[in-house]
């Protein structure tokens, strides 16, 4: 029967959002006869098939595929129908959205110090049909050539950089995001270098030797009375023999505290001994020598051994070994003394009668059916350590021989249809018998119920009456005997029911924050996906709302708010089953000021100390460091002393003797930088008497 062209249905043509790469079809169900003819158009223009777009038709359908979208591909997409009876038309729109381009340019640097610097650029000119979240910012670490990321939660063209070794050359780039991906970076044109005018410092004080042995020495040393306006890198060592002119160094790399141990040493030599020290700037002249001083003996006894194994058991005898002292007391160990007494014996033996060198030993002529426990102790120029912990009682008796398992039938990887009966199968041999547990997953599997094992003569079987969902997973059987156990292991798949592959567990989100989480999940099509906060189904708003694709859910937030935080529950079903998984949101935010009051002690010409107290408020996260910052009464600039301080106190160096400083303190977390505790009172550098 002849009839003009009816598109048939409203739902298979509707408005989507596509994602730039991805194929997507627009299906048109329709009635007619003859076969109409389809003509599709994209804003106003007609398409034809080529490399990336085709059309399929049958009796009752039309299909406009293409095969990979571009952001150009956006529009009003319209079909018409025609046959010999008539036509008819239908359109939908659609949305290709894409990662942004890069940041425009010029990356722009400024404000640059030893620690710190100062990034700016531009939005992109295609935010990829999504606004842009935040921006990602990235330096190259000039150590080991890896890009490292810097901060992903900014939120404007600005970012000022912390963190920064002075001296060193960084490289920096920007790259945009927006809810569909991260943009292509945009670049810094030319290295910068971490750095700003300074001078050496002052060289440190003498240098002292509290503590010494046959080959090395303990230095220890004080710091510069001024920094050159740049923090102390670390220090260099130089030493030398007196009756030679050259000094040596001592070290290949910057010490960072004020010790230091010299090895290699000649014994009975005189030394003389002095410091550098380095900044951004670079080193300073070397401090006054140390005294004159000979090098000679001064060692003590070793740490006591690890705590003896014992590695087989005979008839008359036991093999045992041990991991070496921790410490040699500064002499090469020199042997090992081996002691064993009879469980309730107060008397220990001794078991060698020559110098064992190795870490092992066999103790021979012992009681069969005794029970032994035996230590160590090491020995080097200073005499013998305190013993080692003892070993558990050990019985003295032969082992009867035997065979450790070992399976001759594994198990084999299966997939059953879902409700269907399953029945795991291996075999096993060993002498004794072997017998058999089952794991799922890791665990012991808990038979009963839908679960039950048979084991006859080495032979395993786990029977399942019937297979759900749940019983998905890696299945392993390990065959047990008195000599060992050895495992053998299979994947079970079920047929295909929807699944959450990838769960996020508790999230942390910093408020006033834009976030995006992105859940994949498997399993026949069509699924149906829904998500639900605290029991409740959300409704999309311009604050929250979710975008379900085949294989991946995405939730945006937009602008984070406490009310944000709870419960989040993902529930996906198919004709073959449903799941659901569920993660928790904890809202954060930047700490709290350090409590006061900001207590100033310790004032000398050139440095004072700071104490105060944690933050009453951390932010929902781990205080990680503490910044410090002082300011010349005469400026408005605040300069960081310390931009990692870990303790609740901190020592300022570097200060200039008559001036008067203010000081301040913030509290970080993983969010940032939270609002200061500022000093009341300036204070003036200058001698404490």
């Amino acid at each position: 029967m002849y009839g003009a062209p009816k598109i048939t249905s409203d739902l298979s043509i509707r408005d989507m959002t596509v994602i730039a790469g991805e194929e997507f079809t627009i299906t048109v169900p329709f009635i007619g006869n003859p076969q109409p003819k389809p003509t599709w158009t994209v804003n106003g223009e007609e398409i034809y098939p080529g490399d990336r777009i085709k059309f399929e038709t049958n009796s009752n359908s039309t299909k406009f595929i293409n095969r990979c979208a571009k952001r150009s591909d956006l529009g009003n997409y319209t079909i018409q129908l025609v046959n010999s009876e008539g036509s008819d038309t239908a359109s939908c729109k659609v949305l290709v959205v894409d990662k942004p381009l890069p940041p425009q340019g010029p990356l722009e640097v400024s404000d640059i110090t030893p620690e710190t610097c100062s990034l700016s650029w531009r939005p992109p000119l295609d935010d990829g049909g999504s606004p842009i979240t935040n921006y990602v910012v990235e330096k190259l670490d000039p150590s080991t050539g890896l890009w490292v990321k810097v901060s992903s939660f900014v939120r404007s063209c600005h970012y000022d950089v912390i963190g920064l070794e002075p001296n060193k050359k960084y490289t920096f780039r920007i790259r945009a995001e927006n809810q569909y991906g991260l943009s292509d970076p945009l670049d810094l044109d030319q290295p910068i270098t971490a750095k700003f005018a300074f001078t050496v410092p002052d060289p440190p004080g003498q240098p002292r030797i509290p503590d010494w042995d046959s080959s090395n020495i303990t230095l220890t040393w004080d710091r510069p009375r001024n920094d050159g306006g740049s923090r102390i890198q670390g220090y260099k060592i130089e030493y030398r023999d007196v009756s030679e002119a050259e000094w040596r160094v001592a070290n290949d790399y910057l010490v960072k505290d004020t010790t230091h141990i010299v090895h290699s040493l000649l014994q009975g030599q005189d030394y003389e001994f002095r410091v550098r020290a380095k900044n951004a700037a670079g080193f300073s002249k070397p401090s006054p020598p140390s005294s004159r001083f000979k090098l000679k003996s001064k060692s003590q006894v070793p740490s006591p051994p690890g705590t003896p194994k014992v590695v087989k058991v005979g008839r008359s005898y036991v093999d045992l070994q041990w991991e070496p002292p921790l410490s040699d007391g500064g002499s090469r160990i020199t042997g090992y003394i081996i002691e064993k007494r009879e469980v309730g014996s107060g008397t220990w033996q001794k078991c060698n009668d020559y110098n064992v060198l190795d870490c092992s030993y066999t103790v021979l002529n012992l009681i069969e059916q005794a029970d032994y426990e035996f230590r160590i102790f090491a020995v080097n120029a200073a005499g013998k350590s305190e013993p080692s912990s003892c070993t558990t009682p050990v019985k003295i008796c032969e082992i009867e021989g035997g065979e450790k398992p070992e399976f001759i039938r594994p198990l084999s990887n299966v997939g059953v249809p879902l409700g269907a009966p399953l029945v795991l199968e291996c075999e096993a041999r060993g002498k004794p018998t072997p017998s058999a547990r089952w794991l799922k997953n890791g665990r012991e599997l808990t038979l009963g119920g839908r679960f039950f094992a048979e084991s006859k003569g080495g032979v395993f079987k786990l029977n399942i009456t019937e297979v759900w969902g749940v019983d998905d997973g890696d299945y392993v059987c390990e065959a047990i005997n008195s000599l060992g156990y050895v495992t053998t292991s299979a994947r079970l798949k079920i047929g295909t029911p929807p699944k959450i592959d990838r769960m996020p567990g508790d999230i942390y989100l910093p408020e006033g924050d834009n976030t995006k989480i992105k859940i994949y999940y498997s399993g026949d099509q069509p699924m149906e996906a829904t998500l639900s906060k605290d029991g409740n189904k959300i409704d999309e708003t311009t604050h929250i709302k979710y975008t379900v694709f085949d294989e991946y859910l995405i939730i945006f937030i937009k602008e984070i708010t406490k009310t944000d935080a709870g419960v989040y529950k993902l529930s996906v079903k198919n004709d073959s089953g449903s799941v659901s998984a569920s993660f928790t949101v904890y809202i954060t935010g930047l700490p709290g000021p350090p409590i006061g009051p900001l207590d100033v002690s310790d004032v000398t010409k050139h440095t004072c100390t700071l104490n105060w107290k944690p933050p009453s408020y951390d932010g929902g996260l781990r205080i990680t460091h503490y910044v410090v910052e002082r300011r010349d009464i005469s400026s408005t600039h605040w300069i960081i002393v310390s931009s990692f301080c870990k303790e609740t106190t901190f020592t300022v160096q570097g200060l200039t003797e008559g001036q008067e400083y203010l000081f301040r303190v913030m509290a970080v977390n993983d969010n940032g930088i939270g609002p200061p505790l500022e000093g009341v009172n300036p204070i003036k550098a200058k001698p404490p008497f």
